[in-house]
C-alpha cells in the first residue's frame, strides 16, 4: 500500500509540474506571434475572405457592416482539415485562421455547395469564431499549428517585399528614361 500511495503522489507532483510548464510553453508561443505581428502588421499584404455566409453572425459577434468590412483586410494563416474533431465532433470539416486588419483572428469553417449539374461547387466560408481563437489549446497543444501561422506571416512580408521591389524597379527605370 505505501508503494502505491507513493506511486500515486509521483505521478501527481508530475501533473502538475507538466501542466505548469505546459502553460509556460503556450504562453512563449502565443507572445513569439504578437511580437511578430506587431512588427510586421504594417506591412503585410491583406485580401479580401470570399463567399462569406454570416448566418446567426450579429447575435454572436456584433455588427455585421464592421466585420464584413474586416473580412476584406484579411490574411489566410492557417489551414485545417478536422482538427482532431475538436471544433465539430463527428465530421471531416476543412477549416481556415484569417488574420484581420484589426488584428483580431477569424475561424471559417468551409462548406462545398453545389451549383449545377456538371457536379461543380463553390465553396461558401462559414464564421465559426472571431476573436483570440488562433490560440486555442486541446489537450495542451494549440489547435492551429503556430509554426504555419509565423511561416505564412513570412511568406506575405516576401510577397509584399517583391512587390515594392518591382515598383522601385518600374519608377528606377521611368526616372532613366526621363533624365537620359
Amino acid at each position: 500500500m505505501k508503494n502505491i500511495k507513493q506511486l500515486i503522489e509521483k505521478i501527481k507532483v508530475n501533473e502538475q509540474v507538466i501542466g505548469i510548464k505546459t502553460s509556460e510553453l503556450l504562453n512563449i508561443k502565443i507572445k513569439e506571434v504578437n511580437d511578430i505581428l506587431d512588427i510586421a502588421f504594417k506591412y503585410l499584404t491583406f485580401d479580401k475572405i470570399e463567399n462569406l455566409e454570416l448566418t446567426h453572425f450579429n447575435a454572436e459577434y456584433g455588427n455585421l457592416l464592421f466585420f464584413q468590412n474586416l473580412c476584406q483586410h484579411a490574411i489566410l494563416l492557417d489551414n485545417l482539415i478536422d482538427v482532431n474533431r475538436v471544433l465539430t465532433p463527428n465530421s471531416i470539416d476543412k477549416y481556415e485562421l484569417w488574420l484581420l486588419w484589426n488584428k483580431e483572428f477569424c475561424v471559417i469553417r468551409l462548406k462545398s455547395i453545389p451549383f449545377n449539374t456538371a457536379n461543380k461547387s463553390i465553396e461558401i466560408r462559414e464564421v465559426i469564431d472571431y476573436g483570440d481563437c488562433a490560440f486555442k489549446v486541446h489537450n495542451g497543444t494549440f489547435i492551429w499549428n503556430m509554426d504555419n501561422i509565423i511561416n505564412n506571416i513570412e511568406d506575405n512580408l516576401k510577397t509584399t517585399l517583391a512587390s515594392k521591389e518591382n515598383i522601385r524597379q518600374f519608377i528606377e527605370l521611368e526616372l532613366n528614361k526621363i533624365k537620359d
